[in-house]
């Protein structure tokens, strides 16, 4: 029972560690994107915020290549 409960801790852990990166990985995307193309939508920052990580270091390389916010929204209608 014990080891269960360890068990428990030890994934809370993990999932907390991988929101925290998330969450940071969002902010550093979104004052990109700001200091980029100015303030955006709350539609845009809604979709932006619903997306994973693996797909936040995407739009980080893809940034980039964007050269206007309509960019942005192609690239995020394309996923």
């Amino acid at each position: 029972m014990l080891q269960d409960e360890r068990g428990k801790i030890n994934y809370a852990k993990e999932e907390g560690r991988a929101e925290g990166i998330n969450i940071g990985e969002l902010k550093i995307v979104m004052s990109l994107i700001n200091q980029r193309f100015g303030d955006i939508d709350q539609d845009i920052s809604d979709r932006l915020s619903n997306l994973k990580s693996e797909n936040l270091e995407s739009l980080v390389k893809a940034l980039f290549d964007f050269n206007s916010l309509a960019d942005l929204l192609s690239w995020l209608d394309n996923l």
